[in-house]
């Protein structure tokens, strides 16, 4: 029931992108008068893009639900934490300015924004936004899955658990991402330098438009159901960044997590 909720109210904030054009007419019909809640229109210029662009029905929609759901929460989780990191490390700071600022010279020099191509262009980039997944993923307890097949787990104490199929289970991020069996004695400090494996930074790629992740590491799930914005989420994340660290530095205030238990994540119960 709560999933079925969840879908619903995805599918609203999608169709209210989609119906802009046919909203904002009505607006002026009325003289401007909507009151709030809903049938407010949408007037702001993404949304104004998605009313008036030829794609198809079903296209829009498709986009809308991306961009109201992976460009929120989750990609301004993952942002915030890596400025916060950022901001205690200087040295770390200034190497990620140097890489923005040799990409906008470029950009000045041939007259044009940043396009999808240039998300190549930042490789050091990559690895402070995927150390900033591995050390605060935004969907920490991971998504449910049932078992295809009977199957044995290790349990604590290295207790084997009999598992029948269809049970339901959470292969949680945090746990794996923070383990020192997986990553080493440092798995609690943010280290973009890091020893990466295989599909975690794409075999060594600064960018790619499929699922990073391996047995340890999974921002975005596993297929069948990985995260349906997350290529929309990259290509975000690297675009404002990419604009804020050229414009500012940032340090870190005297505003810290207090409490030894504190996860910065959602905690349920």
């Amino acid at each position: 029931r709560y999933l079925e909720d969840l879908l619903n109210q995805i599918n609203d904030r999608a169709d209210t992108f989609v119906s802009t054009e046919q909203r904002a007419e009505e607006l002026a019909a009325s003289g401007g008068k909507t009151g709030t809640g809903e049938g407010r229109p949408v007037t702001a210029p993404v949304a104004e893009f998605l009313a008036n662009s030829e794609m198809s029905p079903t296209t829009k929609f498709s986009t809308a639900q991306i961009l109201s759901f992976a460009g929120h929460d989750t990609a301004g989780n993952t942002m915030t934490w890596m400025v916060w990191e950022l901001s205690k490390r200087p040295d770390l700071q200034e190497r990620l300015h140097a890489e923005i600022d040799a990409l906008f010279t470029e950009l000045d020099a041939e007259g044009r924004a940043m396009q999808y191509r240039d998300c190549h262009k930042l490789p050091f980039m990559t690895r402070c936004i995927m150390e900033t997944l591995r050390l605060w993923p935004a969907a920490p307890w991971g998504s449910f899955r049932l078992l295809e097949h009977d199957d044995w787990v290790t349990g604590p104490d290295g207790e084997k658990v009999w598992l029948k199929a269809g049970t339901c289970f959470q292969p949680a991020n945090w746990v794996r991402h923070r383990n020192p069996d997986l990553w080493g004695p440092d798995v609690n400090e943010f280290n973009p330098d890091r020893e990466f494996e295989g599909a975690e930074i794409w075999n060594g790629k600064a960018f790619a438009a499929w699922n990073p992740s391996t047995k340890r590491f999974s921002p975005f799930t596993y297929s069948p159901r990985a995260c349906f914005g997350m290529n929309f989420a990259q290509m975000e994340m690297r675009t404002v960044l990419a604009h804020l660290f050229r414009d500012y530095r940032f340090t870190n205030s005297s505003i810290n997590p207090s409490s030894p238990d504190y996860l910065g994540v959602t905690k349920f119960g």
